[in-house]
């Protein structure tokens, strides 16, 4: 019975396969196969995976499947239309929904999940209410009219995850996006943080960021290790207090835009991050925070030049140059009322030289 018990156990704790497998998500959801309550982790794999290749420093694309499954040859859909991936979230839903013990589920499929409504990915996940791990690569699809992750109806309904990862692109040039949806989930639904990654835009230097003052005025995560945020804009007072309250951690990386223009006033109290070991900033952030570092744990600075000029037009300011090279269309929506700042040098960089 135990040489029996033990590989399959083994063989059907973590699968990470292609959307398009029919055969597997048939199997697990059958009520007389006892297979899926022993999957601890799902993970969808991109269709094809040279499409990731900026991103395979992040992700783990290797295929992982039950060995029964793994000698067969992965067909890949058909089309890519949006009813063609919706066929396949059907029979993977109904899979789900009797993975009664799953702890960590990953999408890396692009595009985005198109199936919407009660019986949806998101809305099986957060009935199942098992799942700790969260980790969702969102990136968009021109002929696909599904919204953003962050911003549908029913991703916000999952709850009780320690690890959120989630890199979206919820931004462009025209407006600042709003997230109120996935700000009250993170406060409301997810006591016990522990990680969070919020990529809400993958090329930050071009567009607009979203506000998470809300966020960081009202979070409270006692076990919160690792804070991660692009896209998105604060407020110094915002950003000060959040970085306060949240003595647990151990990795912080922050967007350009936090606090932007108010840098200068960014001040912290001596014990403040005193687990701090991993910093992700610009220089001009750096200025402000490392002077009070002397008591942080700091192994390992990222974004920064210890001699750099901080010119705040760089920072915080449209490209006015690059607006004329590549932009030319939206240069009258959206560049008049950009203003290039003036330049300031840091200062006090010597905190920012001392061995780490």
């Amino acid at each position: 019975m135990h040489s029996v018990a033990v590989p399959q156990h083994l063989h059907y704790r973590d699968i990470c396969s292609r959307l398009n497998n029919p055969g597997l998500w048939t199997r697990l959801a059958r009520l007389d196969d006892l297979r899926a309550p022993h999957i601890r982790s799902l993970t969808i794999l991109p269709d094809v995976e040279f499409v990731y290749a900026m991103h395979e420093h992040i992700y783990d694309l290797r295929e992982r499947l039950p060995s029964e499954f793994s000698q067969l040859e992965w067909q890949p859909l058909s089309s890519r239309t949006p009813e063609a991936c919706r066929d396949c979230e059907i029979r993977l839903v109904s899979a789900l929904k009797r993975m009664s013990c799953l702890q960590r589920f990953r999408w890396y499929r692009v595009p985005r999940p198109a199936l919407e409504g009660p019986n949806d990915v998101w809305s099986t996940l957060a009935r199942l209410g098992t799942v700790k791990e969260l980790d969702i690569l969102d990136e968009p699809v021109r002929e696909f009219e599904v919204p953003a992750v962050a911003l549908s109806a029913t991703f916000p309904l999952t709850s009780g995850f320690t690890t959120l990862k989630l890199r979206t692109s919820v931004c462009n040039l025209t407006f600042d996006p709003k997230i109120p949806q996935l700000e009250r989930m993170l406060l409301d639904n997810c006591p016990n943080l522990e990680v969070l990654e919020l990529v809400l835009d993958f090329v930050e230097e071009f567009n607009n960021t979203a506000n998470v003052d809300h966020l960081l005025r009202n979070a409270l995560w006692p076990n919160l290790r690792v804070f991660r945020l692009r896209g998105t804009n604060c407020r110094e007072p915002e950003l000060k207090r959040f970085l306060i309250a949240h003595p647990s951690l151990e990795e912080l990386a922050l967007s350009r835009m936090m606090p932007g223009h108010a840098w200068t006033r960014l001040e912290l109290p001596e014990d403040a991050l005193p687990n701090l070991r991993h910093l992700e900033c610009s220089s001009a952030q750096a200025a402000a925070l490392l002077q009070y570092s002397s008591r942080w744990p700091l192994e390992t600075l990222i974004g920064i030049e210890v001699h750099d000029t901080v010119v705040d037009s760089k920072y915080f300011s449209w490209d006015e140059e690059w607006e004329e090279d590549v932009t030319s269309s939206f240069r009258r929506s959206v560049g008049k009322d950009r203003r290039r700042a003036a330049s300031s040098e840091i200062q006090n960089v010597r905190s920012m030289g001392k061995p780490l």
